[in-house]
Protein backbone atom coordinates (compact mmCIF):
# COMPACT_ATOMS: atom_id res chain seq x y z
CA UNK A 1 0.00 0.00 0.00
CA UNK A 2 2.85 2.33 0.80
CA UNK A 3 4.29 1.78 -2.69
CA UNK A 4 1.02 2.87 -4.28
CA UNK A 5 0.82 5.97 -2.10
CA UNK A 6 4.44 6.81 -2.88
CA UNK A 7 3.62 6.61 -6.58
CA UNK A 8 0.62 8.92 -6.13
CA UNK A 9 2.74 11.38 -4.17
CA UNK A 10 5.47 11.21 -6.83
CA UNK A 11 2.89 11.97 -9.53
CA UNK A 12 1.69 14.99 -7.56
CA UNK A 13 5.27 16.17 -7.17
CA UNK A 14 5.82 15.76 -10.92
CA UNK A 15 2.65 17.74 -11.58
CA UNK A 16 3.81 20.45 -9.19
CA UNK A 17 7.14 20.69 -11.04
CA UNK A 18 5.35 20.78 -14.40
CA UNK A 19 3.10 23.53 -13.04
CA UNK A 20 6.21 25.45 -12.00
CA UNK A 21 7.49 25.28 -15.58
CA UNK A 22 4.05 26.26 -16.87
CA UNK A 23 3.97 29.16 -14.45
CA UNK A 24 7.37 30.38 -15.65
CA UNK A 25 6.25 30.10 -19.29
CA UNK A 26 3.00 31.88 -18.48
CA UNK A 27 4.89 34.69 -16.77
CA UNK A 28 7.10 35.02 -19.81
CA UNK A 29 4.17 35.04 -22.24
CA UNK A 30 2.13 37.43 -20.16
CA UNK A 31 5.09 39.76 -19.87
CA UNK A 32 4.77 40.38 -23.62
CA UNK A 33 1.19 41.69 -23.36
CA UNK A 34 0.35 45.32 -23.16
CA UNK A 35 0.42 47.05 -19.76
CA UNK A 36 -3.39 47.06 -19.49
CA UNK A 37 -3.33 43.25 -19.43
CA UNK A 38 -0.78 43.23 -16.63
CA UNK A 39 -3.43 42.96 -13.89
CA UNK A 40 -4.84 39.77 -15.42
CA UNK A 41 -1.38 38.35 -15.86
CA UNK A 42 -0.44 39.02 -12.23
CA UNK A 43 -3.63 37.43 -11.03
CA UNK A 44 -3.06 34.30 -13.11
CA UNK A 45 0.55 34.02 -11.98
CA UNK A 46 -0.53 34.42 -8.37
CA UNK A 47 -3.21 31.74 -8.76
CA UNK A 48 -0.80 29.34 -10.42
CA UNK A 49 1.81 30.00 -7.76
CA UNK A 50 -0.73 29.30 -5.01
CA UNK A 51 -1.76 26.08 -6.71
CA UNK A 52 1.84 24.92 -7.07
CA UNK A 53 2.53 25.65 -3.40
CA UNK A 54 -0.67 23.84 -2.43
CA UNK A 55 0.30 20.79 -4.51
CA UNK A 56 3.78 20.63 -3.00
CA UNK A 57 2.40 20.99 0.54
CA UNK A 58 -0.23 18.34 -0.13
CA UNK A 59 2.38 15.90 -1.40
CA UNK A 60 4.52 16.44 1.71
CA UNK A 61 1.51 16.05 4.02
CA UNK A 62 0.42 12.82 2.34
CA UNK A 63 3.93 11.39 2.58
CA UNK A 64 4.10 12.36 6.27
CA UNK A 65 0.70 10.79 6.98
CA UNK A 66 1.63 7.54 5.26
CA UNK A 67 4.87 7.35 7.23
CA UNK A 68 3.00 7.91 10.50
CA UNK A 69 0.36 5.38 9.48
CA UNK A 70 2.99 2.75 8.76
CA UNK A 71 4.56 3.31 12.19
CA UNK A 72 1.28 3.22 14.15
CA UNK A 73 -0.17 0.33 12.19
CA UNK A 74 2.59 -1.97 13.39
CA UNK A 75 2.13 -0.88 17.01
CA UNK A 76 -1.62 -1.34 16.82
CA UNK A 77 -1.17 -4.80 15.34
CA UNK A 78 1.21 -5.77 18.14
CA UNK A 79 -1.22 -4.58 20.82
CA UNK A 80 -4.09 -6.46 19.20
CA UNK A 81 -1.96 -9.58 18.88
CA UNK A 82 -0.93 -9.37 22.57
CA UNK A 83 -4.58 -8.98 23.58
CA UNK A 84 -5.62 -12.04 21.56
CA UNK A 85 -2.80 -14.10 23.07
CA UNK A 86 -3.93 -13.06 26.55
CA UNK A 87 -7.49 -14.11 25.75
CA UNK A 88 -6.30 -17.49 24.47
CA UNK A 89 -4.20 -18.03 27.61
CA UNK A 90 -7.18 -17.22 29.84
CA UNK A 91 -9.41 -19.58 27.86
CA UNK A 92 -6.88 -22.43 28.06
CA UNK A 93 -6.37 -21.88 31.80
CA UNK A 94 -10.13 -21.94 32.36
CA UNK A 95 -10.49 -25.18 30.39
CA UNK A 96 -7.58 -26.81 32.24
CA UNK A 97 -9.15 -25.84 35.56
CA UNK A 98 -12.43 -27.42 34.43
CA UNK A 99 -10.65 -30.60 33.37
CA UNK A 100 -8.78 -30.75 36.70
CA UNK A 101 -12.04 -30.40 38.61
CA UNK A 102 -13.70 -33.11 36.51
CA UNK A 103 -10.73 -35.42 37.03
CA UNK A 104 -10.77 -34.77 40.78
CA UNK A 105 -14.50 -35.51 40.91
CA UNK A 106 -13.95 -38.70 38.94
CA UNK A 107 -11.13 -39.89 41.18
CA UNK A 108 -12.49 -38.93 44.60
CA UNK A 109 -16.16 -38.21 44.12
CA UNK A 110 -19.13 -40.18 45.48
CA UNK A 111 -19.73 -41.65 42.05
CA UNK A 112 -16.79 -44.06 42.42
CA UNK A 113 -18.31 -46.31 45.04
CA UNK A 114 -21.27 -48.63 44.49
CA UNK A 115 -23.08 -46.87 47.35
CA UNK A 116 -22.51 -43.50 45.76
CA UNK A 117 -23.80 -44.73 42.45
CA UNK A 118 -26.79 -46.28 44.19
CA UNK A 119 -27.51 -42.99 46.01
CA UNK A 120 -27.23 -41.13 42.73
CA UNK A 121 -29.57 -43.59 41.03
CA UNK A 122 -32.10 -43.62 43.90
CA UNK A 123 -31.92 -39.84 44.17
CA UNK A 124 -32.93 -39.49 40.56
CA UNK A 125 -35.87 -41.91 41.01
CA UNK A 126 -37.27 -40.36 44.15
Amino acid sequence: MKGLIDKVVTVYEMRANAMSVLMANTEKALGQFAPEKEKIANKQVKNLSSFVNFSKTLAKDIRSLTDRFEKTRGQTFEKKFDKEIGQMEAYVQNKLKGFDEALEETLTGTHNTWRGRLRQYVGKRA
